[in-house]
């Protein structure tokens, strides 16, 4: 295994990426390989697939964010069965 280090870390991507492991229940390194490891999967030009919708909702910054996403109203029409 290799290290990597990250140099200059803005404070508030620091607590960001804290709170981000927090609710995924990773340490920051668990989280920050996490996310390396979805954007280099994302750049690989010869698998053809940019990867898959789970990877994407893992990477998704909603966790922690306080976004919360609400349905509309059914704006569905009736059916006869």
């Amino acid at each position: 295994m290799k290290t990597v280090t990250i140099k200059q870390v803005p404070d508030t991507l620091h607590q960001r990426l804290r709170r981000r492991a927090k609710t995924n229940h990773r340490s920051l390194n668990g989280e920050l390989l996490a996310i390396l490891e979805v954007a280099a999967a994302g750049s690989d030009e010869t698998s053809g697939r940019r990867g898959s919708i789970s990877d994407f909702l893992l990477a998704s910054p909603l966790p922690g964010s306080g976004l919360e996403l609400k349905r509309s109203a059914d704006t569905g029409r009736e059916v006869e069965l």
